[in-house]
């Protein structure tokens, strides 16, 4: 075949060293131009074998070193950084890092100390990918690229601290074992579609300017979006998030003495009491505000359905909240301002009980059998009373027609009343009817 002239490869070569100088790399500049070279002799080989003119080829490469060095230079950055091998293909302006799916393994991506730097200087697709070591530090970054997670594993912690994301954001089948904290800004579409967080996730201050899509994640701990802007859609469809009290409950403790333990830890290199004292009322106001941010973008879009499972969260941590309050001791009444706090504590306490309430009768209007059953106990206890105020009638009827009305009708409603307390079931759950009571008539 046909071989550049002198003249042709020093023109390449100059180009070439012009573009490795003006760019920002940590590489070996003398590296870069020689492996530049050699893709660009390989390219006008391989298109020449295809039967393309020439000079044709020649005069092609030569106007697309500044885009080819870009293309080699940012492959070889990445390989170094990832610590993997050739599984990086250059398609649409788009860095792809291929793990091996047809034979069911993905690639081991071990080397991620600088990759926040990738981040902000490349648009990245990860496909079947397992990261073993932490992603990201407490630092700040300032914009990221396009960056797409799809069927990847992520072994350790992830902690993505941004400013802007100009595109597209995505993490799609993926599975996070350790804590999963995002802060920062999406320009563009977010999607976390049918992906798995078994330990905590952290979205809180994340600003969505376009839509944000959950569609099947399944949150294994209680999700943080406190003080999240949703300003585009939300799809939450199917998501799984079916906690019960008491788990949610468990879920905000545990949160709370996780971070307890990272406040006054007194590991080498970790400052101590470093974070502010926090009470657990406060970590369920927390979590009650990421439910009401749920809530409040559902309700934009006009999902009534879904919005009202994530109200019946909220009022789980408002009940949550309001118990924690009343646990609190009580404030010494020196002057108004105590005796306010105080009055405070009883209505909350009064509050809760309302909201225990209705969480025993409906869970919140959200569970029909339990509507229905409540339904069905009452209409029993009414067939009940009646059948012990006829029992009783017809024990005092003779007595009844001999005794003065007012008198007579005083005694047989307290008997009526002591036959019913006395009664197994009555005595039994006495004190919860009496406390549900009261709770109705504040």
């Amino acid at each position: 075949m046909k071989e550049p002239t002198k003249e042709q490869r020093q023109i390449i070569e100059n180009k070439i060293k012009q573009e490795v100088e003006n760019f920002n790399t940590f590489l070996d500049r003398q590296y870069c131009i020689d492996k530049i070279y050699k893709t660009i002799i390989n390219r006008i080989k391989s298109h020449y074998d295809i039967g393309f003119d020439f000079l044709t080829i020649i005069e092609k490469n030569i106007t697309e070193i500044d885009k080819i060095s870009y293309e080699v230079i940012a492959i070889e950055e990445i390989k170094q950084i990832l610590n993997i091998e050739d599984n990086i293909r250059y398609i649409s302006g788009v860095f792809y890092i291929f793990g091996l799916s047809r034979t069911n393994l993905k690639t081991q991506v071990h080397g991620v100390v600088d990759i926040l730097s990738l981040f902000e200087t490349y648009p990245l697709v990860f496909d079947h990918c397992i990261f073993t070591q932490r992603i990201g530090y407490f630092n700040q970054i300032t914009n990221i690229k396009k960056i797409s997670f799809l069927n990847c594993n992520f072994k350790k912690e992830v902690y993505l601290n941004f400013q802007e994301c100009l595109d597209i954001f995505q993490m799609d089948n993926c599975v996070f074992e350790d804590r999963v904290t995002i802060k920062g800004k999406f320009n563009d579409n977010v999607y976390f579609n049918n992906s798995i967080f078994k330990n905590y996730a952290d979205f809180h201050e994340c600003e969505f300017e376009k839509t944000a899509s959950f569609y099947r994640v399944r949150f294994d701990k209680t999700p943080n979006f406190s003080q999240a802007i949703f300003k585009g859609n939300l799809n939450v469809v199917n998501i799984n998030l079916n906690f019960t009290f008491d788990d949610l409950q468990e879920r905000i403790k545990q949160e709370c003495t996780s971070y307890e333990s990272q406040r006054t830890t007194k590991k080498a290199g970790v400052i101590p009491n470093l974070y502010q004292e926090k009470s657990l009322d406060k970590f369920a106001n927390d979590f009650r505000d990421s439910f009401r941010t749920f809530k409040n973008a559902l309700i934009k879009d006009n999902n009534l359905l879904d919005a009202s499972n994530f109200h019946k969260y909220e009022l789980y941590c408002k009940e949550i909240e309001l118990k924690q309050n009343w646990d609190k001791k009580g404030e010494n009444v020196k002057n108004t301002t105590d005796l306010e706090k105080n009055v405070s504590r009883i209505r909350d306490f009064v509050d809760f009980l309302l909201l225990g309430f209705y969480r025993k009768l409906c869970d919140h209007h959200t569970d029909f059998l339990k509507v229905f059953n409540n339904l069905i106990l009452l209409i029993s206890l009414y067939i009940l009373f009646i059948f012990v105020g006829s029992f009783e009638f017809d024990l005092e009827k003779k007595s009844i027609q001999n005794l003065n009305k007012t008198s007579d009708m005083f005694s047989y409603l307290t008997k009526v009343k002591e036959v019913i307390i006395n009664f197994s079931f009555m005595q039994q759950y006495y004190n919860h009817i009496l406390i549900s009571f009261v709770a109705v008539c504040f």
